[in-house]
């Protein structure tokens, strides 16, 4: 159980620090990126959920 909320930390550090270093027009661009990044990221955690 750890890992996973270790990865979410990880991940929610990644996109505040690419948010940072990117300017507005580069995080529009980036969005759509980040947004499937999220997507697989949870998919992945409800097939290691025990009974799946």
């Amino acid at each position: 159980m750890w890992e996973w909320i270790a990865g979410l930390i990880w991940l929610m550090g990644i996109l505040a620090v690419t948010g940072a270093v990117l300017g507005q027009d580069e995080r529009e661009n980036f969005m759509p990126l980040m947004r499937l990044a999220v997507l697989l990221y949870i998919l992945r955690l409800i097939s290691l959920l025990p009974g799946s």
